[in-house]
This record gives C-alpha cells, sequence and structure tokens, in this order.
C-alpha cells in the first residue's frame, strides 16, 4: 500500500496522465514515466499493488547510479523500504 501510494503521489507531483505502455503489453497496461526510470514502475493497478519496489529494487541492482540521478526520490524510497523505514502511519 505504501508503494501504491508513493507510485501515484510521484505521478500527480509530475502532472502527468498515465498512459498505454505501448507495444508488448496488453491493451489495458497504463503507467506513467514521470518520477520513474521507466512507465512501467508507475504501472496502474485498480487495487493496492504496484512495481515501485520491485523495480527499485531491480534498478538498485542494475544501475544503482541510473536511479539515484534519473529518479532520488524513488532510489530515496526503495533504500528506505530497504532499511525498514517506511511506515503505514507516514
Amino acid at each position: 500500500m505504501m508503494a501504491k501510494a508513493f507510485a501515484m503521489g510521484q505521478v500527480k507531483s509530475h502532472g502527468q496522465t498515465p498512459e498505454y505502455l505501448g507495444s508488448g503489453h496488453e491493451a489495458g497496461e497504463i503507467g506513467a514515466k514521470d518520477g520513474f526510470m521507466s512507465s512501467y514502475t508507475g504501472k496502474y493497478y485498480p487495487h493496492d499493488s504496484s512495481e515501485v519496489l520491485a523495480m527499485g529494487l531491480q534498478a538498485l541492482y542494475e544501475a544503482p547510479m541510473d536511479l539515484y540521478q534519473q529518479s532520488p526520490n524513488h532510489f530515496a524510497f526503495t533504500l528506505a523500504a530497504l532499511h525498514g523505514m517506511l511506515h503505514q502511519g507516514d
């Protein structure tokens, strides 16, 4: 739930409307790139699911400096999650 709230906050703060993710995705798959390295990170799910943590972990493994430079809030969120610093009331 925290990751979903983070994703929607990023999308709103950048003023972007989620849109179709493009070729290779099903017609109903929508997401937003602003604030993320990939629009898949901002993929919209109708329930409390998100790709924020999984994509953040993948980026930390594959290209941590790119994540830090291109999406500093996502970088910080991922590190906070790894350190157990996220709480439902935050």
